[in-house]
């Protein structure tokens, strides 16, 4: 699972970090030398195949810890534009509590040409930051909308006729995707209950499924509404993140282990 969740990370920094287009740097750093940084370096296609193979080693699991950690400083600069820089920025959030992992299970090349049981993952900690930060990604996004105005349908009515990323027009009070209709004054709260449940279900062993496969429709459906980047994939590969088998020792090994330390 933990090679899953590698492969799926590295093909959304691929993704995040294929394009260039409409750079827009922050006030901040809008100099003409870090203009020129920005030209003759990081925008140039050697730079760019550069991390792309680096990337592609990441996912193949060819030293990915230390590939990951060389991969950090060369996609920070690039996670400073201005139109991307929240999906970026939680990429390479992942990324770093990633590399703690021990990810060169069977699905890698290393692990194709290792015989025996995998070896364990690793420590539990960067597996718990990534998954409290799905949650609260999702948990962000909830309280934003579990205002009055939201739920009663007018922000979303506005908003769809406002911004350009929204593929639908609900200014008559309706919200029509997949053939279907339904009033905002619905879909609104129903969208806000969804994203609560995403944020809080997910950690519960029982509804774990039935959450991940409400989150998978729910972004499905949500890609047919507004578009956002690849922060839908992003949310649906981090899933995986819920099923990595860190449980407890099973009863049958500690058993073992007893025995084979009272008979030593």
């Amino acid at each position: 699972m933990v090679g899953l969740v590698r492969i799926g990370l590295a093909l959304l920094l691929i993704y995040g970090f294929s394009s260039h287009e409409d750079w827009k740097l922050s006030g901040r750093l809008d100099y003409p030398v870090v203009q020129n940084l920005y030209e003759t370096i990081f925008f140039t296609d050697a730079y760019w195949w550069f991390y792309m193979g680096l990337l592609v080693l990441f996912g193949a699991g060819v030293g990915s810890r230390v590939v990951g950690f060389l991969l950090l400083p060369i996609l920070a600069p690039l996670a400073l534009h201005l139109s991307v820089i929240a999906g970026r920025y939680i990429m390479l959030c992942l990324l770093l509590a990633f590399i703690w992992l021990r990810s060169d299970s069977r699905l890698s090349i290393v692990g194709l040409l290792r015989r025996g049981p995998d070896p364990p993952a690793g420590p539990m900690w960067p597996i718990r930051l990534m998954q409290i930060q799905v949650s609260l990604i999702y948990a962000v996004n909830a309280l934003a909308k579990s205002s009055p105005a939201y739920l009663s349908g007018d922000v979303l009515m506005a908003l769809s006729i406002t911004l350009p990323n929204f593929l639908i027009d609900a200014s008559d009070g309706w919200v029509r995707v997949w053939g279907l209709a339904m009033p905002v004054w619905l879909a609104a709260p129903a969208s806000t209950l969804t994203e609560w449940a995403l944020a809080a279900g997910l950690w519960f062993r029982r509804w774990r499924w039935a959450v991940a496969v409400l989150g998978i429709l729910f972004h499905l459906i949500l890609k047919s509404i507004v578009q956002i980047g690849g922060l839908d994939h992003l949310s649906m590969i981090l899933y995986l993140l819920f099923f990595i088998p860190f449980d407890r020792e099973a009863p049958a090994a500690k058993q073992e282990s007893s025995s084979d330390l009272a008979t030593g």
